[in-house]
């Protein structure tokens, strides 16, 4: 409850070393008030005038009504149109008045009925009229402290009209608790005895400030002293604090509001006095004694005399009036004026009623008044503070900011500039300061403004990007490296790495693109800038597959030849992923990339083949095939070069089925590796190359094995008529080669006997003896086969013989049925029945379900069909023959039978056949067909290497 009394710190004392001319000069004076006379109601052009005659005691004005008592016991009541309601309260005099503000419609007063000290305190219902028109008394009794004839001095009742206190002339104080406007039998409480303090001094001024609904504030204040009581719910629960062992002169006195926190303030000749609940607070020190104090709002009013010993006469007539605005410390209003009788305050405001009875109206100017008086003067703060206290649309304040901002950096007091144009940041447009900070190019300010932007968090991209330039151009790294660490900032990361690039900052600029995700600028930097391959590497480990492959084939060159350990280690981490099976795709890209680092490729494939084992890309085996023919090429005749052969031959092997054959096939011709070339030449049957090259390479013997091994292929046949036309012309081949090479074509049947001869006829070298055996082996083949058709003549021939009597007994001679089965379900035979002249029978149901023509047995219509379609030709188009009596042509063994089997089914008979020299091709039935070339008159094509453009040969 009293802490927030503390609080107070605007009223402070002054310094002990400061003097009292120095602190009156720091007030400022200004004119927020209009003195005006009031005017007569009925006659405007005169001033008010009915209290001119009138002896006025006291005053006193609640919410509705102005209560003027005089001396002789009457009260007028003035409203606000200044009619004048009168009627007498007391007979003899009235000493004090007082109208709550809580309820104008009470009016409590004080005075005597009768001669002598006898005061009697009465409370009006001034709403209530009694017949005469005089307000209804609804209490009246007599006051005075212990039955003691004192004068009273002083009167106050609290907000609640449930507690009042009276202090009399002898420094008693009496309390009565309970609603003022009712009657009480039991007697007040007495606070303080006249009797035992009567020297402190009458009671000059009394005021109670209800500090909650349980605790009430009693300020009293005599000639002597200050003090303060607590008064509680109970008599008992009272706390008396003497605030100050000095009193004050009447009138001198007042009770602020809650714009000066409800403090108790007391006039002196050296100054205003200000007091807390139960302590003392701040000081206002004005020369000058002081008269009158009031208050009203934040302001003080204050009447005082004026002159000087040598003006003393004047100065007993005139008095000065000042009203003080103590929360900013100046002067509202200052005038002379004539003797002051009473000032009290009325529908909003201060009223001032002179000795003369003349009544004046201070009336503070509206808002918009006061603020353009403030600008004309410069007083910026001060009009803040104005317009703030009366709860100023923001706006409006912003604009009060931003003059003052104006005006200091007019003056070129940046600083303060900048102190006032922060405080506009939410309502003014940012834009506005950090051009003028831009015109003259005040940096430091620039960047503080900005700071204050994003702390009230109103900054966007454009002003963070203005505020890393300020800190670049400051030379500011830790103001930079803290602006990045803030996440929530927005940027406009192009232009921010842009500042920061160009300003040496390399780091940050790495830093920023780093968090704001983009790795093309960022790498950019690094690579570009800084030069730190391995952060880079680092970097692009880091990012998803897809990026960092494309980044990667970026800057291959550079990481490569800087970092190649921590590069290789990001491609084998990037390319073990199991569960992408897009990955090695990306390897595939990356690989002409790695061409100009064979040591560093090699690796990285053998790795990604060891991980993945299979499902890669066939591309990925030949590139590791051409690294190692290429390592092969390079390397010189040595153990080394072996080793790398023979690494060569089982991956070949090992991973047969991965790789590509014919592009391996490829670069093995490319790099003349023989060994790689047989054994793809032998994987992918390709005899008659494989034959070529071993005849290029002079290797009779491994030729002769390939054409005995694979002998059950049709194309091997004709290839020994290339083996036997290189054994012809070349005199470096031993004989017993040719006669190894004739024993397999004899036991193969390879080759035509005369075309043996024909071929092995050409050479210079080769003597007879080398094929007498081949052709005596062929002629005794020729006699055994010809003994052999002999007797298979015979057998046929007695064969038809007996074929013929059957026929023959068949149609002459009867013939008996004698089955008793029947054929097909060989169950007894039952008529009705059908025989055959084959001498197979059939019940006539089996016979109808199980034969397919109604004229010809079941059991040998298959094979009557089968020597049907055997001894006749089936009706074929001529391309259809053609094709094959080709194919037929081309499997047989026996060339000569074929076309003897041909001939029998007479295909030949009907049309001729013609023979065409100058194409080499033969016509049958109007069909025609290839001539095979023979051997012995093909030439071999020095160019062994299948991937050559002439392919005439093959």
């Amino acid at each position: 409850m009293l802490i927030a009394y503390r609080r107070w710190s605007l009223l402070a004392l002054p310094e002990k070393n400061m003097s009292t001319t120095s602190l009156i000069q720091s007030w400022r004076r200004l004119i927020f008030f209009e003195r005006d006379v009031v005017k007569d109601p009925t006659n405007e052009a005169e001033p008010y005038s009915d209290l001119k005659d009138l002896n006025i005691a006291c005053c006193s004005a609640g919410e509705d009504v102005v209560c003027i008592g005089d001396r002789d016991g009457g009260i007028h009541l003035l409203n606000r149109q200044w009619n004048d309601t009168y009627f007498r309260a007391y007979k003899v005099a009235l000493c004090l008045l007082l109208c709550p503000q809580a309820d104008s419609s009470v009016l409590l007063s004080i005075g005597d009925d009768e001669d002598g000290i006898n005061p009697y305190l009465k409370v009006w219902q001034l709403d209530r009229l009694d017949k005469q028109g005089v307000p209804f008394v609804v209490r009246c009794s007599k006051t005075s402290p212990s039955n003691r004839p004192v004068k009273t001095t002083s009167l106050a009742v609290d907000s609640t009209l449930s507690l009042m206190a009276v202090g009399f002339e002898d420094s008693s104080l009496m309390l009565y608790r309970g609603d003022v406007r009712k009657e009480r039998q039991g007697k007040g409480q007495l606070l303080r005895d006249g009797l035992i303090c009567e020297q402190e001094g009458a009671v000059v001024g009394l005021a109670f400030h209800n500090m909650s609904p349980d605790t009430t504030i009693l300020y009293v204040v005599t000639t002597q002293l200050t003090m303060s009581f607590v008064l509680g719910l109970k008599e008992k629960e009272t706390k008396k604090t003497v605030l100050e062992r000095h009193g004050s002169s009447p009138d001198c006195w007042a009770l602020a509001d809650q714009e000066l926190q409800w403090q108790f303030v007391v006039g002196r000749s050296e100054g205003i006095y200000f007091y807390q609940p139960e302590e003392k607070g701040g000081c206002k020190i004005f020369h000058g004694d002081k008269v009158m104090v009031r208050t009203f709002g934040p302001y003080l009013i204050v009447v005082s005399k004026e002159g000087s010993p040598k003006k003393l006469a004047v100065a007993e007539k005139m008095q000065l009036i000042t009203v003080y605005e103590v929360v900013n410390s100046f002067i509202a209003y200052f005038s002379p004026i004539p003797e002051v009788q009473d000032i009290f305050v009325a529908w909003e405001s201060v009223y001032i009623l002179t000795a003369g009875g003349r009544l004046y109206c201070l009336k503070e100017m509206d808002l918009k008044s006061k603020l353009e008086l403030l600008f004309r003067k410069k007083l910026f703060d001060l009009a803040i503070n104005v317009a703030e206290k009366h709860n100023m649309d923001r706006k409006e304040v912003t604009n009060i900011y931003r003059l003052y901002g104006d005006y200091f950096f007019q003056k070129g007091d940046y600083s303060n500039a900048f102190k006032q144009y922060s405080r506009t940041i939410g309502s003014l447009e940012t834009s506005y300061v950090v051009r003028k900070f831009l015109e003259v190019r005040r940096v430091d300010n620039l960047a503080e403004y900005l700071e204050a932007v994003f702390q009230a968090g109103l900054g966007n991209s454009e002003h963070a990007n203005l505020l890393l330039s300020c800190y670049s151009k400051q030379g500011r790294k830790d103001k930079i490296d803290q602006l990045l660490r803030e996440r929530q900032l927005p940027f406009d990361v192009d232009d921010a790495v842009w500042t920061l690039r160009s300003s040496g900052f390399y780091e940050q600029a790495a830093e920023l693109t780093k968090r704001c995700g983009y790795p093309e600028r960022c790498l950019a930097v690094l690579m570009s800038d800084i030069k730190d391959f391995k952060q880079a590497i680092q970097y692009i480990g880091s990012l998803t597959p897809e990026v960092n492959a494309k980044f990667f084939i970026q800057y291959s060159k550079e990481l490569m030849e800087n970092v190649p350990d921590e590069t290789m280690g990001l491609l084998k981490k990037f390319c073990a992923e199991p569960n992408s099976p897009d990955k090695p795709c990306s390897v595939i890209e990356l690989i002409p990339y790695l061409v100009a680092f064979p040591e560093l490729m090699e690796e990285l494939l053998e790795y990604v083949i060891m991980e993945w084992k299979s499902n890669l890309d066939p591309r990925i085996y030949n590139s590791l095939i051409s690294l190692y023919l290429n390592k092969y090429e390079l390397l010189p005749e040595s153990e080394e070069k072996r080793e790398q052969s023979a690494k060569i031959m089982a991956f070949l092997s090992s991973h047969e089925t991965h790789y590509e054959h014919l592009e391996a096939l490829r670069l093995m011709f490319e790099k003349r590796f023989h060994a790689g070339i047989l054994f793809l030449l032998e994987r992918k049957k390709m005899y008659s190359h494989l034959v070529r090259h071993l005849i290029s390479l002079g290797d009779c013997r491994s030729a002769i094995d390939v054409l005995v091994k694979h002998g059950s292929a049709m194309e091997s046949k004709y290839l020994w008529g290339y083996l036997l036309k290189w054994f012809a012309s070349d005199p470096n081949v031993p004989e017993r080669y040719v006669a190894e090479a004739l024993r397999h074509i004899e036991c193969a049947q390879a080759m035509e006997p005369m075309m043996v001869v024909q071929i092995l006829g050409t050479s210079r070298h080769l003597t007879f003896s080398c094929i007498r055996d081949y052709l005596l082996g062929w002629l005794r083949q020729g006699h055994d086969a010809v003994r052999k058709n002999k007797e298979v003549t015979k057998g046929l021939q007695a064969e038809i013989r007996r074929a013929e009597a059957v026929v023959e007994d068949l149609k002459t001679n009867p013939q008996t049925f004698q089955l008793s089965r029947c054929s097909v379900c060989d169950i007894m035979l039952e008529v009705p029945t059908v025989h055959f002249l084959c001498k197979h029978s059939f019940h006539q149901h089996c016979f109808e379900n199980y034969s397919e023509n109604e004229t010809a047995c079941p059991v040998c219509l298959p094979e009557r069909l089968r020597l049907k379609a055997a001894f006749k030709t089936e009706p074929l188009s001529s391309n259809e023959l053609a094709q094959r009596f080709a194919d037929d042509l081309t499997k047989s063994g026996d060339v000569a039978g074929t076309l003897v089997n041909y001939f029998a089914k007479g295909i030949f008979l009907e049309e001729s056949m013609t023979v065409d020299t100058q194409h080499s091709s033969k016509t049958v039935n109007g069909t025609a067909f290839l001539q095979r070339e023979s051997p012995a008159s093909v030439s071999i094509d020095p160019s062994l290497n299948p991937f050559d453009d002439d392919d005439s040969n093959d």
